[in-house]
This record gives C-alpha cells, sequence and structure tokens, in this order.
C-alpha cells in the first residue's frame, strides 16, 4: 500500500472466474465472481470501492452469480459502489447491493450508510447500521442491521 500513496493515485484490482461447489449429497453447482476493488487515498485515509464488473442473462454489474445449493439460479449485482473507508475501520460506508433468485421471486437490496437512528449518514460520519429490504413473492419488509 506504500506505493499507492508515495507512487500512484489509484490501485485496480479485478478478480473473476469461476469456482465449483460439491455439496454432501454429491450435487455440483457453479459460482462465478466478477469482482474489482479501486484502491484510493492516503495513509489513514484510505478508501476501497467495490464494484461488480460481470453479466449474464440480461443482469450487469454482477459480483457473484450462479446456482445454488438448492438448485436456484442467483444474481448479485452492486448497483452503486460499496465504499470502505480506513477512517472508520473499513466499515462499508456507503453503496447498493442487491442479491436475488427471479425463479422464486426472493430479492434482498442491502444498502450501506445509517446511523444508530436508522438515518442516513451525512458529514462523513462513521456508518454504524445498514438496511435490508427483502421481497418473497407478495411479501416485504425492511431490516436495520448493526454492522458489527
Amino acid at each position: 500500500m506504500i506505493d499507492l500513496c508515495s507512487t500512484y493515485t489509484s490501485i485496480v484490482h479485478k478478480v473473476y472466474g469461476s469456482l465449483q461447489a460439491t455439496f454432501e449429497d454429491n450435487t455440483i453447482r457453479t459460482w462465478n465472481v466478477s469482482k474489482q476493488r479501486t484502491f484510493t487515498g492516503s495513509l489513514g485515509q484510505l478508501v476501497v470501492t467495490l464494484d461488480g464488473f460481470g453479466s449474464a442473462d440480461g443482469f450487469d454489474n454482477l459480483i457473484y452469480y450462479g446456482t445454488n445449493r438448492d438448485g436456484e439460479v442467483f444474481y448479485t449485482q452492486i448497483t452503486q459502489s460499496v465504499v470502505f473507508k480506513q477512517s472508520c475501520g473499513f466499515d462499508p460506508v456507503s453503496g447498493i447491493l442487491i442479491h436475488q433468485i427471479p425463479s422464486d421471486e426472493k430479492k434482498a437490496t442491502v444498502t450501506f450508510g445509517y446511523d444508530d437512528n436508522n438515518q442516513l449518514i451525512t458529514n462523513g460520519d462513521c456508518p454504524t447500521r445498514y438496511k435490508i429490504d427483502w421481497i418473497k413473492g407478495e411479501h416485504s419488509g425492511t431490516i436495520f442491521l448493526e454492522l458489527h
């Protein structure tokens, strides 16, 4: 990381590929990853931005996608870059991640960057919570959870 501060203004790290997982019942599932991390800032003030760059079946900005152990095709997108700040203990301070299984009408949207009062943070404050909006068929809800 010392080179980031003295030599470069940013470093981009991409990971992509697929893996096969074999479960106890010998079913084999394939999972894909298309993850990009961008490092910026200076020592003590480093910022890591996480994005997905994969695409499949009409979905884009995918970070993970494949088939889960139940045989359901899933897609995990980052629709707004997830930002982690060193000054906040590398907790996610903003961003939106969506995980969905269209065949079963399941969707969870995770929004980062909330305070103890479930309000979006402002003025560069560090978050303490994140929000999950979920849908399962005709049912839906919202929950706020602590980061730690």
